[in-house]
């Protein structure tokens, strides 16, 4: 389906305004056809039945997508389809459009912006993509901490047997699974902050293959956790019986 967005600006065709500068930026989503169209009006406002008008367009890295293509004129508006592969790009593009009757010249630069989701992030959302990202990593790195703070060997005497069991280790595989679920969401969250506000299309690509790859291993981790969980829960309630009967055990 064709997404079709509007860039509301006003070409003069003036020689003394050459240029009038947009101050809004519209959004399109990546990979999908989108038609500009923009306004065009003679000097007193009127309909410009023989304005030609011509389009320049520049990827975000400054490299030219399209130079001086025609655009097509239908009532009070030039237009000009942009295909999927032209919306493939993540990022800022810039435009420049120029019109003529015959006599008089005039035209308008414009940028619009193709991201992820084809909707524009407000202040407020990207705080709590902030706030999101800041909470998970302090959650992050204190259960890290507390799984590589915790022992996981019973305690022993100075002979080698031990004394008493170490029942911490279980917390200790409990945050090593949340550790790792605390992994995959932060590398989810960063992968949504770059598609939506930074545009960078590498480290967007990095951080999805993280991912997906720290889902991927999700439950085998668990499974390996799970049964490492109950065999030592079971060989503890051993230790336990023979530790209450007085029976050393190393």
């Amino acid at each position: 389906m064709k997404n079709k967005i509007i860039i509301f600006m006003l070409v003069f065709i003036l020689l003394a305004v050459p240029v009038i500068n947009a101050t809004e930026s519209f959004i399109f989503k990546q990979n999908t056809i989108s038609t500009l169209e923009v306004p065009v009006f003679e000097y007193d406002l009127s309909k410009c039945s023989t304005c030609t008008c011509e389009l320049t367009i520049d990827y975000p890295n400054g490299s030219n997508m399209i130079r001086s293509t025609a655009t097509t004129i239908t009532g009070h508006y030039a237009i000009y389809s942009l295909s999927a592969v032209q919306n493939s790009v993540i990022g800022t593009y810039k435009g420049d459009l120029h019109c003529t009757n015959g006599v008089d010249n005039g035209g308008a630069t414009f940028e619009y912006i193709i991201n992820y989701s084809g909707d524009e992030l407000s202040t407020s959302q990207g705080l709590l993509y902030i706030i999101f990202f800041v909470i998970s990593l302090g959650l992050f790195l204190l259960t890290l901490f507390g799984s590589l703070k915790i022992k996981w060997k019973h305690h022993r005497n100075e002979e080698g047997k031990i004394i008493s069991l170490n029942e911490l280790k279980y917390v200790k595989l409990v945050l090593i699974a949340v550790t790792y679920l605390l992994s995959i969401w932060i590398s989810f969250l960063v992968m949504g902050i770059s598609r939506n506000y930074l545009y960078i299309d590498a480290i967007t690509n990095l951080f999805n293959a993280i991912f997906w790859i720290l889902l991927s291993g999700f439950f085998p981790i668990f499974t390996v956790t799970l049964v490492v969980f109950v065999v030592n829960f079971v060989n503890d309630k051993k230790l336990h019986k023979a530790l209450m009967r007085g029976i050393p055990v190393r």
